[in-house]
């Protein structure tokens, strides 16, 4: 057996959140991480990785050149695009270009978009604006409002051009967008909803039949296809030999400058002419005109002048200018224009007939030259009409996009791009990019209503005749693309005999050579599907929601594990089943409803699973039966039920089989025999944890740190209790007469236990195993006892030697891990589950654990990852308004660091100012911003005895310095405010209507302090109430600092500091938390992270560093005052200074 892991759930809300890689395996979003499932091989060398962004996700994208480097460009919730490293699973770079749009956007995903190009570019998106990201420059454009107020939300790049991407907006419009110059080429409508897919096709031209003559055989292709210039000669002349700037028919080569006479006369030749000026459907219309006039002379003759006002509509404009104007003219007067043989020859030659002919070996198109003559009656020099020239004529009206090339000429051409849309309206688009036009639509009703809460129509390219479609229920659907002669267009063929073993899909990829699917389904299901045998499926996966809360063994049937987690439900999984290529999962999701935190099997009957949720529902489900319906026990809570357990006792001679279970104010068990009603023992208020000896000896944890020890056989009477650490009894498990006890600092671990010794236990019976760094959430022993699992806050799951009492491997998820056991059918693994992590199964051998190894929590490490990120400079800004008009604000390029580029449109967005207040303490302020490299240096250099301790210094030292802090600030005030003092006089108390007074102000937000002098009159609620209510409202006119007296007069201390902070008054919120606060209160971290990274974003280096210096963090003040730019000697100095103390430290 391997290491295995079960991919949690992917995100079914998003669109374009699956990506096959070139090596056939699967990159999709989840959640806060970006998950990739190998493709299948013999070996299986690969597994499941996983890459933890610690943000939620807002849309990824993985570089296209993925084997040369492995890159994953990804937003995340905070707008930030970050490049991960697959490899390390840590992001390198990046840019913070949308951070002004996050008070724009409701929805965390709805309107953004991203995609990672072939040339090293990241383009995204967030409502409207574009920026345009550089992965090697390490450099972004900002493009304002490129598709105008229609957010785009997502992208696909074309796979031959790499300067077209195809972007879907919401509103059901598709552009086209060039990458070099960042602007909308075209713009495709045909979608009434937002667009939730795109994929490109190139179509190839294939070549003609051999079956006639190469001067008779032709093919139509699209007119965007050839290359337009600029016509110099005349425009009517369409026989013009400049086969580079007209519209290609047949006509004769004249070459005047030939010696040879019969080489001129009757050579024809296939010639592409194309025009932009020439309209063809228009040309063909104003022919069709002309005819008809003809028809209706019933003698033929012409009215006097008509040739001269209808020689436009002949395409004889210029014809004046011909050789044989003389003749046309002297026959003007019988009102029959007489034509010369040439004459007639040239003016018949565009309306020259072509027949469309389909040959069925090859299903190609060819255009049949026909000599027949549009006029009946050559003699009499007069056009008749007949019923081939009006077929002809719809015929040319359909091949108006259209123009013919000869066989030779079509290889030049290469493939057409075609693209596929989908949307949420279950409707297909095929599009011919070159066109601009639509080829075909898919469209269905459904019989049903769609089950799928947001229906994706989902669009993929299988090869250039296979198109595979999702409808609104999830179903995949095979069409065969064919070309249709007749009507000059796709047809899409629904190929109703083709089934797919696979249902409620919302996402599906393909791999490049397109001989592998991968689909998501809403049934929490991933599938790899062959396309080449028949699509069958080679990888099945079922999925897990992450946050798993409890994992247990079967005790009768050692292969099924129960797991219960965040996703509200249970699955069973039957380890001996499990491959790489196969997870399968059984669900119960009947009458849970709520978080899954406690699992407990029967201990003689292998079918009976209780569990108790979040909210208190406590049930017995049968595994067996195929209802699934468990049985709800009636709640003792409606908090969380912390700890159950089945118990045996005996009550009148019986046996009988009870549960037992506990929040954090009772414990309560219940009864078979009493039809499962609940029994409150009322000896136990506070238990946290319940277990079980030998059906004897119940043990209660206590969230005050006490084990109490319960014969069951005499009413639950408290034999003896022991206190065994500080607070928090967790989770207590047993092998024979060893107990492991789960706590808030470690584990404990009894040996030998037995009914005897319980009234004769001593603190050394109590063995403390000590490794884990925080609060251990469970033990577990394995079969032999030989070994112990636990795992703990910090994300380490540690396997002991309960001989030894030493561990022996340790592994960590990267989050808080709340279950662990040994997996029973092979117990060299270790099965594992966690806050942000799903199910994984490990060795645990081959992580061997290293004593010199520090324990490192999640939040360190999301630090430390943050710090190495090289964030991007922006460059340019340009905004695209209304009618088009590009605005560009040129901005230079310097090196910027992590919290300097937070504002990236500062042009163009003018930012809130909120009224500035004086600080309280200014005599500390005014110390530290006079001269702050001097500060440090005094510091530094000075022995502490020989000098006086600085205000600053007494800040960060303890209470009573701070003390001393605050009343040398108070004396200066009152020195300041001498002769300043104001008396007011109210006598608001003599109304009657007091109170309802004060409310209407409150609700009007028009408090006054003398409303809140005079509420205790009336009531302390009402007083406390206006003191919240005065302090907000302050808060909202930006007075933070009149604010402070009335949270803490309330003692809202949290809030007080909050709003400091938010005010920038971060030394009043330092002092409040030191008057007010416990030493170890992580608030100090807070504050302090925040005040030192105020200085750092405004630039002010010194002052961080020497608010770092006052704190003892040397280290840190260095790394700040490094980032100064154009050192000067003196700051040279005191980084050295700063260097060699924090060596000596």
């Amino acid at each position: 057996m391997q290491k295995l892991v079960i991919p949690p759930n992917p995100n079914w809300f998003m669109q374009a959140i699956c990506h096959c890689t070139p090596d056939n395996g699967l990159l999709y979003g989840a959640m806060t991480k970006v998950v990739y499932i190998p493709p299948e091989e013999e070996d299986a060398s690969k597994d499941v990785k996983i890459i933890d962004l610690k943000n939620k996700l807002c849309g990824f994208s993985p570089d296209p050149d993925w084997v040369e480097s492995k890159c994953i460009a990804v937003m995340n919730a905070d707008f930030n695009v970050l490049i991960y490293d697959f490899a390390s699973g840590e992001a390198v770079k990046g840019h913070k270009g949308h951070q002004n749009e996050k008070h724009k956007i409701n929805s965390h995903n709805e309107d953004t978009a991203i995609v990672f190009l072939k040339q090293k570019l990241v383009l995204s998106s967030v409502n409207s604006n574009v920026i345009k990201y550089c992965f090697v420059s390490n450099t972004f454009k900002l493009f304002l409002k490129l598709s105008g107020r229609n957010p785009i939300i997502i992208f696909k790049q074309s796979p031959k051009d790499s300067n077209i991407v195809a972007a879907g907006t919401k509103n059901g419009l598709i552009l086209l967008i060039s990458v070099d110059k960042m602007e909308v080429k075209t713009k495709l409508r045909g979608h009434d909803s937002e667009i939730s897919s795109l994929d490109w096709i190139y179509l190839p031209l294939k070549p003609l039949k051999e079956a006639k003559p190469a001067t008779d055989n032709v093919k139509r292709i699209s007119l965007q296809k050839l290359i337009a210039s600029t016509d110099t000669s005349d425009c009517f002349d369409i026989y013009e030999e400049n086969v580079e700037q007209e519209f290609g028919t047949y006509r004769e080569n004249v070459d005047d400058n030939s010696d040879d006479e019969e080489t001129n006369q009757g050579d024809i030749q296939e010639k592409i002419v194309s025009n932009s000026n020439f309209n063809f459907l228009e040309a063909c219309k104003n022919l069709k005109g002309v005819i008809l006039d003809d028809k209706n002379e019933a003698t033929g003759d012409l009215a006097e002048g008509s040739y001269e006002d209808n020689k436009d509509k002949y395409g004889l404009k210029d014809l004046d200018n011909n050789s044989h104007h003389e003749s046309l003219e002297s026959n003007a007067s019988s009102r029959t224009p007489v034509l010369t043989d040439e004459d007639e020859e040239e003016c018949r030659a565009p309306l020259q007939k072509f027949e469309v002919i389909k040959e069925k070996c090859d299903e190609e198109v060819v255009v049949k030259e026909k000599n027949e003559s549009l006029y009946s009656n050559a003699s009499s020099r007069t056009p008749v009409l007949t019923e081939e020239s009006l077929n002809y004529l719809e015929e040319c009206q359909r091949m108006k996009d259209f123009v013919i090339v000869s066989k030779e000429d079509v290889e030049q051409f290469g493939d057409v791009p075609v693209l596929a849309s989908g949307s949420r309206e279950q409707t297909v688009w095929l599009w011919d990019v070159n066109e601009r036009t639509s080829l075909t639509k898919i469209h269905w009703h459904p019989k049903a209503r769609p089950t799928l809460p947001s229906p994706f129509t989902n669009v993929l390219w299988v090869n250039q005749s296979i198109l595979i479609v999702t409808d609104g229920n999830g179903n995949l659907n095979e069409y065969k693309i064919e070309f249709d002669s007749t009507k000059m267009n796709l047809t899409a063929k629904h190929q109703k005999d083709k089934k797919f073993d696979a249902n409620g899909v919302l996402n599906i990829c393909k791999s490049q050579t397109g001989s592998v699917i991968w689909t998501s389904s809403i049934h929490r299901h991933i599938s790899c599907l062959d396309a080449m045998k028949d699509y069958e499926k080679i990888i099945s996966l079922d999925t897990i929601q992450i946050r798993i809360h409890v994992i247990i063994e079967n005790p009768i049937d050692s292969n099924v594990i129960a797991i219960g987690g965040n996703d509200k439900r249970i699955c069973l999984w039957n380890t001996s089943e499990a491959t790489h290529h196969k997870i399968a999962l059984r669900p119960f999701m009947n009458k849970i409803h709520s978080c899954v935190l406690n699992l407990i099997w029967h201990p003689e009957k292998e079918n009976i699973l209780v569990f108790s949720t979040r909210e208190g529902r406590i049930g017995i489900l049968d595994v067996n039966k195929s209802s699934n319906v468990p049985t709800i026990l009636s709640s003792f809570s409606s908090h969380e039920v912390y700890s159950m357990t089945w118990a045996k006792i005996k009550r009148n001679e019986d046996e009988m089989f009870i549960i037992l279970a506990c929040d954090r104010h009772k414990l309560v068990y219940y009864s078979q025999n009493d039809h499962w009603k609940f029994h409150v023992l009322e000896k136990f208020k506070q238990s946290a944890s319940v277990s079980v000896y030998k059906n004897e000896i119940l043990l209660v944890g206590t969230d005050n740190g006490e084990l109490q020890f319960v014969d069951m056989a005499k009413d639950f009477k408290v034999i003896t209790s022991k206190k065994i650490c500080n607070k928090y009894i967790g989770m207590m498990t047993w092998y024979r007469d060893t107990l492991a006890i789960a706590t808030e600092y470690g584990i404990t671990l009894v040996k030998n236990f037995s009914v005897k010794k319980l009234t004769t236990l001593n603190d050394s019976d109590f063995l403390k195993l000590q490794s884990h760094k925080g609060r251990v959430f469970s033990v577990r022993f394995n079969k032999s006892g030989e070994h112990l699992v636990s795992c703990c806050i910090s994300g380490y799951i540690k396997v002991w030697n309960v001989e030894s009492m030493s561990v022996v491997s340790s592994y960590s998820i990267d989050s808080q891990a709340y279950s662990a056991i040994f997996l029973p059918s092979n117990e060299n693994f270790v099965v594992c589950g966690g806050q942000d992590s799903t199910i994984i199964t490990f060795e645990w051998k081959k992580y061997p654990f290293v004593q010199e190894f520090e324990e490192v929590t999640s939040k360190k490490k999301q630090l430390q990852s943050a710090k190495k990120i090289q964030w991007a400079a922006q460059t340019e800004v340009t905004e695209i308004n209304k009618s088009g008009d590009r605005r560009r604000y040129e901005k230079k390029v310097v090196k910027m660091d992590e919290e300097k580029v937070s504002d990236l449109s500062c042009d163009l967005v003018k930012m809130k100012i909120l009224p500035k207040e004086s600080p309280i303490f200014q005599v500390s302020t005014r110390e530290l911003s006079s001269q702050p490299l001097e500060f440090i240096e005094r510091l530094l250099t000075t022995n502490n005895v020989d000098r006086e301790m600085s205000l600053n210094e007494k800040i960060f030292m303890s209470r009573e310095s701070a003390k001393e802090v605050v009343e040398n600030e108070l004396e200066h005030q009152k020195q300041q405010l001498i002769g300043k003092a104001k008396t007011t006089v109210v006598l608001p108390q003599l109304t009657d209507s007091l109170k309802n007074d004060i409310l209407e102000r409150i609700a009007t937000k028009n408090l006054k302090d003398v409303d809140v002098a005079i509420a205790p009159s009336v009531s302390y609620d009402l007083w406390r109430k206006c003191c919240l209510a005065f302090a907000h409202q302050c808060v909202e006119n930006g007075e933070f600092l009149q604010a402070i007296s009335y949270f803490l007069a309330v003692n809202e201390i949290n809030a007080c500091i909050t709003q400091l902070c938010e005010g920038k008054f971060f030394r009043e919120a330092w002092l409040v938390a030191k008057m007010r606060k416990d030493e170890s209160d992580p608030i100090f971290e807070v504050i302090s992270n925040k005040w030192i990274g105020y200085f750092d974003q405004t630039g002010n280096f010194e002052t961080a560093a020497a608010l770092l210096t006052c704190m003892k963090n040397y280290k840190k003040a260095a790394e700040i005052l490094e980032k100064r730019q154009n050192k000067s000697e003196h700051c040279l100095k005191i980084l050295k200074l700063l260097v060699d103390n924090h060596q000596q430290k």
